[in-house]
């Protein structure tokens, strides 16, 4: 496995700590996941967008570039076959400067596959 930035003893260190705290089956799923298709991408921001717009999504309060602690960050959790999704706008000082919390890129931190690909969508 190739990672930009990291030698493969650093990489070959890693591997073996997440395999201890971890278990190997999840590290042989996410070594040999592959990525979601760009269409199942843009499904998954489109129904994001869409509910944020209804506000039927869950609100949380960022840690960062928020000094009220006010929800206001929109949470979208879903799974399709066997990929789980966990959607929200992006969160950086250059969008808060901007005023623009609520459009723009999303981003989505997992995009994982379920250990178990029989699990129900």
């Amino acid at each position: 496995m190739v990672v930009p930035g990291l030698g493969h003893r650093r990489v070959a260190g890693i591997r073996a700590a997440l395999t201890e705290r971890l278990g190997r089956q999840l590290i042989r799923v996410l070594l040999q996941a592959k990525a979601p298709p760009v269409a199942l991408l843009l499904d998954v921001d489109r129904e994001y967008r869409e509910k944020t717009e209804a506000g039927s999504l869950r609100l949380i309060a960022p840690k960062r570039f928020n000094p009220t602690g006010e929800a206001w960050l929109p949470v979208f959790h879903t799974a399709r076959g066997h990929w789980r999704f966990t959607a929200l706008f992006s969160n950086t000082r250059k969008r808060m400067s901007l005023g623009r919390q609520r459009t723009g890129w999303l981003s989505t931190p997992t995009g994982t596959p379920s250990p178990s690909p029989s699990r129900p969508s």
